[in-house]
């Protein structure tokens, strides 16, 4: 079993554990769960699960995490536009996380599951330069 499997799993685990208990009863879990990671020397995976856990409580919420990464801060109305764009596009609530990318020239790079939109400068340069070649 691979590590994202095994992410998977555990994630998956607290889950149906902490499902339909109140505050004292999940705090239970969450220590015995943290215990089992330390019994079984797997601390070192415990961000991965977290980050497992907000992907499974987005999906199971119908919201998606979108990273948006510019060189510099953009303006509410560009994040507004894009955000309108692709709820319009995916049917999905958007959790959308602003980044500095200090690399790119300019443009942006939107993130989401597993896609890549690749709106730089840097790129739309690239392209250029590969269909003048051609």
């Amino acid at each position: 079993m691979n590590k994202k499997q095994q992410v998977k799993i555990l994630a998956t685990a607290v889950i149906l554990a902490l499902k339909e208990k109140n505050k004292k009863e999940a705090a239970v879990v969450v220590e015995n769960f943290l215990l089992y990671l330390k019994q079984h020397h797997y601390l070192y995976l415990l961000k991965d699960i977290l980050e497992a856990l907000k992907d499974l409580d987005n999906e199971a919420h119908n919201i998606l995490a979108v990273e948006i990464s510019s060189a510099h801060p953009l303006h509410k109305e560009t994040v507004n536009v894009i955000d309108k764009y692709l709820q319009k596009e995916l049917n999905k609530k958007l959790n959308i996380e602003e980044t500095i990318d200090e690399s790119l020239l300019g443009g942006m790079k939107i993130k989401y599951q597993d896609q890549v939109l690749d709106l730089s400068i840097k790129k739309q340069i690239n392209n250029l330069n590969k269909s003048l070649v051609n």
